[in-house]
């Protein structure tokens, strides 16, 4: 009857020590799972960031093209002030050569 006892006992240690195992590689996988599911949203967190500050850097790099671009209409090249002033002083000549010259053309040269 010893033997069968021993044989239950040794019988009844093996599978708490299967059970153990068993708890400990689910506990082993639970851990694993849970530092995979930080780890994902880590890096889902970080890519959105990412996304986050290029779309803000290209929202900026337009509106900066947009600001050069009215800055660039606005701007008048030296060239083009000169003949621009040019074709203002032949405008005033023409008009103060013609006969008497009209309130017009009096109001056009104070402004110059």
């Amino acid at each position: 009857m010893k033997v069968h006892e021993y044989l239950k006992i040794q019988q009844q240690e093996k599978a708490r020590q299967r059970d153990a195992e068993r708890q400990e590689r689910y506990e082993l996988q639970r851990l694993q799972e849970i530092d995979a599911q930080e780890y994902k949203k880590k890096q889902e967190m970080e890519q959105r960031s990412r996304r986050e500050l290029c779309k803000r850097q290209q929202e900026l790099l337009v509106k900066q093209m947009e600001e050069r671009k009215l800055n660039k209409d606005i701007l008048v090249s030296q060239t083009e002030m000169k003949l621009n002033r040019q074709l203002l002083e032949e405008v005033n000549d023409y008009l103060l050569h013609r006969s008497p010259p009209s309130q017009e053309v009096q109001s056009i040269t104070s402004l110059y």
